[in-house]
């Protein structure tokens, strides 16, 4: 998560509605993503 963080910037000025195109919050994109490849893991 670390590196998404990094890389993204998700999750680090709370200002997802001006800076996400989406104008959402992208953690709970971000974690089902994470989710869906670790299931595809398994």
């Amino acid at each position: 998560m670390k590196d998404i963080i990094k890389f993204t910037g998700a999750k680090k000025n709370g200002k997802c509605e001006i800076n996400n195109p989406l104008g959402k919050c992208c953690s709970p994109i971000i974690q089902e993503t994470i989710d869906k490849a670790l299931n595809m893991m398994k």
